[in-house]
């Protein structure tokens, strides 16, 4: 490390001699960029490159060995004090690492170097305390030329790996919330709440039971992977997605019945019955009435229909837009009208019907006074603009 400081530091040149330097003095297979970072005058804080170059691995083999140990009980929180947030230099969030990161990653290939005999894949495990006395016998027996039969005196404290404490609940709910954001997470997280919103849509009462289990999941997640009682990542996949349904039906419980999802619909959890209203107009040539529906939400209306008198229903039509026609006009234009008026929604459910009755004379007149009221009201503000331009 001292002597791959030094050349970092010392060399004369670019920043692609040093980088072309460097990698023919430490190792043939280098990454194509070095990201050392300095705190005032030393360099103190490490990429994955550059412990890739010093180590004689690959950086995708060094981003691995990381990424377990993030997923890894103990180790995740021994990760954590040596991590720094920082930059790359298209300025993409990335992780740089003290020194102790070489002692880190050389522990954990230690274990996992041991973890081949105190948990083979097939066949009967040896006592695991035998196993790390005699990996301590034959660390030690490197630097010694005699044998000291007190170093096969290992305390039990030393053979339980107390040194690797459980996962905090801290790094619990970091590793929880890095992955909300995940693709992983992200698909998960859609067919649950797509099921669960059927379901809310259908029985609105689910929807506290809904916000109060996916609640509970987070808490049986965090005591799992503290206890590592499965896999980490699996669990804090389910631990993150709960979290994200957890958000949401919460905040709906607390809602007027309308909750936004992630793309920001806008999205009704009760079925909203529209009220709807027929107001009477008249074609300006002609003495033809027709009745005006008139709706206070007309989102979800697939069809309407309406019977004059008791007849059969009839639709109103479709425009051009293949929307509802929101116009009736009625054969019988004199006397007493019986309307009713109904509609299908979306999912084909019917709403109505509706009944309006009005006097089809009574209604002419009404408008005919209207049309002439307006008309009259209209000469009166030509007449005045007339008169303010002249002066």
């Amino acid at each position: 490390m001292k002597e791959y400081i030094d050349d970092y530091k010392n060399f004369q040149g670019d920043s692609s001699d040093r980088q072309e330097y460097l990698e023919e003095k430490y190792i043939m297979l280098a990454p194509s960029h070095s990201h050392i970072k300095f705190d005032g005058e030393e360099i103190v804080l490490w990429s994955p490159d550059d412990i890739a170059l010093l180590t004689g691995r690959r950086q995708s083999t060094i981003s691995r060995v990381i990424k377990r140990m993030e997923r890894t009980p103990g180790w995740c929180s021994r990760l954590a004090a040596l991590s720094v947030d920082s930059k790359s230099a298209n300025n993409n969030d990335v992780k740089i690492y003290r020194n102790g990161i070489f002692d880190l990653i050389f522990d954990k290939y230690e274990e996992e170097y041991l973890a081949r005999y105190t948990r083979p894949r097939r066949g009967n495990s040896p006592d695991s305390k035998e196993v790390l006395r005699f990996w301590n016998y034959l660390k030690d027996s490197k630097f010694r030329d005699n044998y000291d039969s007190e170093i096969l005196r290992v305390a039990k404290s030393e053979c339980d790996d107390t040194d690797i404490p459980p996962m905090s609940y801290g790094d619990i709910a970091m590793l929880i919330f890095r992955k909300v954001l995940t693709p992983k997470t992200g698909m998960i997280f859609s067919v649950i709440f797509a099921v669960t919103l059927a379901a809310a849509r259908k029985f609105p009462g689910m929807i506290p039971i809904f916000a109060g289990l996916f609640s509970a999941v987070i808490p049986v997640c965090a005591v799992m992977i503290r206890t590592h009682q499965f896999r980490i990542g699996l669990v804090s996949d389910i631990g993150a997605a709960a979290l994200l349904c957890a958000v949401f039906w919460v905040i709906a419980s607390f809602s007027d019945g309308v909750i936004y999802t992630p793309a920001g619909n806008a999205v009704e959890l009760h079925e909203h019955e529209r009220s709807i209203e027929l107001y009477a107009d008249m074609w300006k040539k002609g003495k033809r009435i027709f009745f005006r529906v008139i709706s206070d939400k007309y989102e979800g209306i697939k069809e309407v229909f309406f019977r004059v008198n008791d007849d059969e229903y009839k639709s109103t039509g479709f425009n051009e837009y293949h929307y509802p026609v929101l116009m009736i006009e009625p054969e019988t234009q004199h006397g007493d009208i019986s309307i009713d008026v109904k509609y299908i929604d979306a999912r084909n459910k019917e709403y109505g019907p509706y009944k309006f009755v009005f006097n089809a004379d009574d209604e002419r007149e009404k408008l005919k006074r209207k049309a002439e009221n307006d008309r009259q009201e209209l000469k009166r503000e030509k007449k005045e603009s007339k008169r303010k331009s002249k002066k």
